[in-house]
């Protein structure tokens, strides 16, 4: 019999090698999931500027910025609703992706005066207050249902949230109300109480 202190070094040093060897697979799984992350967002982004050639389909809208009032040069927060309306037609439709810091016709227009209205005036901030729209707007289970990407286009910084259809109906609070919200040809269409309940039915039976 091996003394009983010489046991208990042997399953330590067993425990050490189990831990390592996990820890090591753990560190060689996260390495490649974070490149294939990375490379899916770079893939994700390059496609940003012919997405603005193709204009809006039902599958894609141009916002001009996210919460910065160009006609008036002032911060709207009531541009974060128009946001939020969007995104919650994409969620009850098939998905689709949300350009912002583009005009109507697909030009370049850019995030620099949204990005004044940050604390932190940089594109993670901006990232960030996406976020907190929709969990402010439509509910916090959402977010991992979107993720936002960045190009530079003509010399300026544009934004493009994709959006992944919902696992659910998703409405969005309106002052009393809870308004249902689709995505219909190149715009977001409203739905009365029928048909969004008719809708949800089908959709998510």
């Amino acid at each position: 019999l091996l003394p009983r202190h010489l046991d208990v070094a042997v399953a330590y040093t067993l425990l050490g090698a189990v831990v390592g060897l996990a820890f090591g697979i753990f560190s060689r799984n996260y390495m490649r999931t974070s490149e294939a992350y990375r490379s899916l967002r770079q893939e994700q982004t390059a496609h940003i500027p012919s997405i603005m050639q193709t204009g809006e389909t039902d599958g894609v809208e141009f916002k001009s910025s996210l919460r910065w009032d160009m006609r008036e040069n002032r911060i709207n927060r009531g541009l974060e609703k128009v946001i939020a309306k969007t995104i919650a037609g994409f969620f009850n439709a098939d998905g689709g992706y949300l350009l912002v810091g583009v005009d109507d016709d697909g030009n370049a227009l850019g995030l620099e005066k949204d990005l004044s209205t940050l604390k932190s005036a940089d594109l993670a901030a901006f990232e960030r207050t996406v976020n907190d729209i929709v969990s402010k707007n439509l509910g916090g289970d959402l977010c991992p249902s979107i993720h936002t990407v960045f190009a530079r286009v003509d010399g300026k910084d544009v934004a493009m949230i994709i959006i992944r259809p919902a696992p659910r109906a998703v409405y969005m609070e309106d002052g009393k109300s809870s308004v249902f919200y689709v995505r219909s040809g190149n715009s977001t269409r409203q739905l009365d109480v029928r048909e969004a309940l008719n809708y949800a039915r089908s959709r998510w039976a």
